[in-house]
């Protein structure tokens, strides 16, 4: 590493399945897909009682072993933290309905601020 330049970012295709949740409203489509197959074709990122779990890989698939950045097989997060993702699930999909989830947020001093020091504005 040189000094003054940050490191490069590791990636290994690990996600948490609730960013297909809070895509939703942005990728509607892509996102529900998502989620049914992650449902129907990998039961282990499931729990009846707590939800999604904090992250899945699929795997490197034919991937050289030991490739770095990649996991040999699919891969499970034992954790299930489901407290903190129900609120994002219901914001998502109430964000599909209407846009008074938006309006709220970016009601809010700070939000209005962030958007204005970014030189961002809400489409309508």
């Amino acid at each position: 590493m040189t000094a003054g330049r940050a490191p490069a970012p590791h990636c290994d295709g690990t996600v948490p399945p609730a960013s297909l949740v809070g895509a939703l409203p942005f990728a509607p489509d892509a996102a529900a897909e998502a989620l049914h197959r992650l449902e129907r074709d990998h039961p282990g990122a499931w729990d009846e009682r707590y939800g999604w779990c904090d992250g899945v890989n699929l795997g490197a698939g034919d991937a050289a072993p030991g490739s770095e950045g990649t996991v040999a097989r699919t891969w499970y997060a034992p954790a299930r933290f489901g407290l903190n993702k129900g609120v994002s699930a219901l914001l998502g999909a109430a964000a599909l309905g209407s846009s008074v989830v938006w309006d709220a947020y970016a009601a809010h001093p700070w939000v209005a601020r962030g958007l204005d020091v970014l030189g961002l504005e809400l489409a309508r």
